[in-house]
């Protein structure tokens, strides 16, 4: 195939740690050559150095990747304090963005900028307020939301029939979950000695029955959480799935299925969930 002129330019940022997205990304960067686009690569330490690498065409592209490693040293660090996915992280987060946002600004003024996703908009998908309002404003359904914010008003919710997630607001990767429903509540925080702890990993966040433990659901509500109503989940093969999409403006790109037993709460593939091409292809023949 003929190349054509090059008369743009794409520059990815990641982690050179980052097998799974950007180092795979990079390594596929010289076929962006067949459309007339030069490929650039920097890792978040180089960047923020203030080496970067240089752009002879009028139009930039910036494709920003997850930033692990400042992630991990400045944010969910070993010793963080206070509870998993609390306000903090959201805060030290957004200004993380704004300060590659400023940087990337400043050494490429002058250029016709554009990001495939904007650094002051990355930080909102931790908050989960946040995401769901966008998601509602463009006229997308989302489960009902609740405001309570004491025990009383929780317990009145479950007598009434009602089952309910109470997630960590600032949090992902099914880390800092609690279901409730009359008779049922489990979480997986540990509780002891009247305190929340949450683990230090990614990983084996495991789900143990608190129910009626007026003591645990008093201390969740004091911290930065979200409470809305638990959507049956679809079974297949007595297991529960959802479904995950990669969308372009209108455009599905890309779906699959993530499953786990029926009885777990979660579906994240770091709690245990599965994504399984037979069984999504299950789903799909079930759904089409």
């Amino acid at each position: 195939m003929k190349t054509s002129a090059i008369h743009k330019t794409l520059l990815a940022v990641g982690d050179d740690t980052d097998n799974e997205s950007f180092l795979h990304f990079r390594n596929c960067g010289h076929l962006f050559e067949k459309l007339g686009c030069s490929f650039k690569s920097i890792d978040y330490n180089t960047f923020l150095s203030g080496k970067y690498p240089s752009v002879e065409t009028q139009k930039l592209t910036v494709f920003l990747f997850f930033p692990f490693k400042y992630w991990d040293k400045y944010i969910e660090t070993p010793n963080y304090k206070g509870i998993y996915g609390n306000k903090s992280f959201f805060d030290t987060f957004k200004g993380y963005w704004k300060l590659v946002d400023t940087k990337i600004k400043k050494y490429y003024q002058g250029k016709e900028l554009h990001f495939i996703n904007q650094p002051n908009n990355l930080s909102k998908d931790r908050d989960k307020v946040l995401t769901k309002r966008a998601l509602l404003s463009a006229g997308l359904y989302c489960p009902e939301s609740y405001i309570e914010r004491d025990t009383k008003s929780i317990l009145k919710l479950l007598s009434d029939g009602k089952k309910i997630y109470i997630k960590v607001r600032y949090g992902s990767m099914g880390k800092g979950i609690t279901y409730l429903q009359e008779g049922k509540w489990v979480t997986n925080f540990s509780f002891k000695n009247g305190e929340i702890i949450s683990r230090k990993s990614d990983y084996g966040w495991r789900f143990s029955e608190v129910t009626n433990n007026n003591a645990f659901l008093s201390q969740l509500l004091k911290t930065d959480v979200t409470i809305e109503e638990a959507i049956p989940p679809w079974v297949i093969n007595n297991k529960r799935f959802d479904l995950r999409s990669i969308v372009l403006y209108d455009k599905t790109l890309y779906t699959y299925a993530r499953s786990n037993h029926i009885d777990n709460v979660t579906t994240n593939i770091s709690q245990g969930g599965q994504g399984d091409y037979q069984f999504s292809l299950k789903v799909f023949l079930k759904i089409y």
